[in-house]
């Protein structure tokens, strides 16, 4: 009985020293356009109040990068959204050289979503957090929305070295159209 207890509290322990570390995610912070919204404050999935026929800027940030893991090389995701109601009126990376961190990004529209990737081909982008593109969005239906940023099937996240990286938690909200 006594070594039972002790396999049983081995276990245990053991089992507690290999959760995860880290949790990558990608994060919202919407702003600007209609709605009172302020840049620079990250919003957890909650809704996001727009008005009919409004407008919302969102940055998309992948967060709580590890600085043991080197530099980001590379991040390829999704952003989606319900057509039904929304409009991506644009996709862009502010973020890019000569002033910027990133040396190249490109975005690809899909009927109810944009594949959207950023590179840096040299040292990379440091962490924590990093900046990959802005979007504004056009509500233009009075309905809740599902707004998602995702690796998908196929996404990545690459360091300089070129070692992928998947476990990436969905950065998720909804928006509201009143």
């Amino acid at each position: 009985m006594k070594k039972l207890s002790i396999i049983c509290v081995l276990a245990l322990v053991l089992g507690l020293m290999v959760t995860p570390t880290f949790a990558l995610e990608f994060k919202f912070d919407f702003y600007g356009g209609d709605t009172c919204y302020t840049q620079g404050d990250f919003e957890y999935p909650q809704d996001i109040l727009i008005c009919y026929s409004g407008t919302v800027m969102i940055d998309i940030w992948l967060v709580d990068w590890p600085t043991d893991r080197l530099n980001i090389g590379a991040v390829d995701y999704y952003l989606q959204w319900d057509t039904y109601s929304l409009d991506v009126v644009s996709v862009t990376c502010n973020n890019l050289k000569p002033n910027g961190q990133w040396d190249d990004e490109y975005h690809l529209e899909d009927t109810n979503e944009y594949a959207l990737g950023v590179a840096e081909y040299s040292l990379g982008v440091p962490g924590p957090d990093v900046l990959l593109h802005t979007a504004e969005l056009h509500g233009y239906d009075a309905v809740i929305s599902p707004i998602m940023a995702t690796l998908g099937e196929d996404g990545v996240v690459l360091n300089v070295n070129g070692d992928e990286f998947t476990d990436v938690t969905d950065g998720d909200s909804t928006l509201v159209v009143t």
